[in-house]
């Protein structure tokens, strides 16, 4: 409290001190008497702080130049003015600016409402190095804490009005309210309101006002019987704190039967909502079903286009595989029947040879009209017999190289010996016996 106060006297002199240095900025060629008067004109009659407030100037001579309360004393000395406990009131002040240049100084002083006794007074002063003067102002601590306790008064009316919060109340340390949703009680003291309660419950406010203050000094809660706005007595629960150095108590409260309204308010209120959030939810449950059907439907469709895509290309991959596997293996067969027709060149030439010598014989034989009949059977049978093998040979090198051949049953012996005699020359060509 004391800090606020301190702050607002600094600020309104530092105000006065700007006025002051403008006025003799813009006239000091008038001089040191007409500036003086111009600067007491524009300060002599502003008030602040609830008109309690008002600047004074003095010279560092102690001259009174400017009391706007009482304007007589201007011109005179303070030299030995004493404040209410004594204390050379000018003299402290005039030493307090030469040294810091301004600052502040508490003294005491009778009221003009209270003569007899000295209250608390805070004051500012600000060195004026123009004219060799100090401007300064004071407040009463008691007046100056009153004001604020009245703003803060008016500023809980304002909020409990503004919110419609109508279970604050504001009660003195001896019971007096200060503010209270009853606005008859206000002014009024809890211990003198025996024609309101009753007689018979003038105890209990006592008993309500002695717990009240134990709480106050922490804070707590306490149940009590209280006398509504409708002349009903109710169980009702208030949290009280103090506040500390002004004597007060505050309280905020509620009746059991409106906790029961208010849950059953809320209970219907939050009901509502979770039917309503109930509602919302379920819409927006379908919409994302509906949402995923179409993306999964469309996602389905693009898979599908995908790997039937993937299909496509590896059955094309696969086709083409298959014709490089195929015409691989028809090269392989042809480099195979190279070799094979140079394997049935060599063996053609023993029965050709053979047939040769027989068809020589029997020409040469027949020649010399010396060819028997046994002679003759041999030697055709013998060219038979080559003939055939010719033949047995060529069906073996077509088989082997037949693209596609019907199944049929073979003996395993039959086939190794058909082949060996297939590659027989080219086996003993290399040297290898079998």
């Amino acid at each position: 409290m004391e800090s606020r106060l301190k702050k607002s006297l600094k600020e309104r002199v530092n105000e006065a001190h700007t006025i002051a240095t403008k006025i003799y900025e813009q006239n000091h060629h008038l001089g040191k008497q007409a500036v003086t008067k111009l600067i007491k004109d524009a300060l002599v009659n502003i008030r602040f702080n609830e008109g309690r407030g008002y600047f004074f100037i003095y010279s560092m001579n102690y001259e009174c130049i400017l009391l706007p309360i009482n304007r007589s004393l201007e011109g005179t000395s303070f030299y030995n003015f004493k404040e209410g406990r004594g204390e050379y009131l000018t003299r402290n002040i005039i030493q307090m600016v030469k040294e810091h240049n301004e600052g502040y100084l508490t003294w005491w002083f009778p009221k003009p409402s209270d003569l007899n006794t000295s209250y608390k007074k805070i004051g500012f002063n600000k060195y004026f190095e123009p004219l060799d003067w100090f401007i300064g102002t004071g407040e009463y601590f008691d007046e100056f804490e009153q004001s604020m306790q009245k703003k803060v008064l008016s500023d809980i009316e304002e909020m409990m009005n503004m919110t419609n919060n109508k279970y604050l109340f504001i009660i003195t340390q001896e019971g007096t309210f200060l503010s209270h949703p009853q606005k008859e009680l206000v002014g009024k003291n809890l211990l003198e309101l025996n024609s309101l309660i009753g007689e018979d419950k003038s105890h209990e406010a006592i008993k309500n006002l002695n717990a009240f203050k134990e709480l106050a000094k922490e804070g707590g809660f306490y149940e009590y019987a209280h006398l509504n706005q409708d002349k009903q007595w109710l169980i009702k629960t208030s949290y009280v704190k103090g506040v500390k150095n002004w004597n007060w108590i505050l309280g905020k409260g509620f009746y059991e039967s409106d906790v029961e309204y208010v849950l059953e308010e809320k209970q219907l209120q939050l009901k509502e909502e979770f039917n309503k959030q109930l509602s919302n939810i379920f819409l927006i449950a379908l919409f994302l079903i509906a949402l995923l059907l179409l993306l999964s439907s469309y996602v389905s469709t693009l898979l599908q286009q995908k790997f039937k895509g993937y299909k496509q290309s590896i059955q094309a991959h696969i086709q083409k595989d298959k014709l490089q596997q195929e015409l691989l293996s028809q090269q392989s067969k042809m480099a195979a029947m190279g070799e094979m027709i140079g394997n049935i060149a060599h063996q053609w030439r023993q029965p050709l040879s053979a047939i040769t010598l027989s068809a020589t014989t029997l020409e040469l034989k027949n020649e010399m009209q010396n060819l028997s009949k046994e002679e003759f059977d041999v030697h055709v049978q013998n060219i038979t017999t080559s003939a055939k093998y010719l033949s047995i040979t060529i069906d073996d090198f077509r088989n082997f190289f037949k693209p596609q051949k019907e199944k049929n049953h073979f003996t395993i012996e039959t086939a190794i010996e058909k082949t060996l005699k297939l590659v027989h020359v080219q086996f003993k060509s290399k040297g290898i016996e079998i």
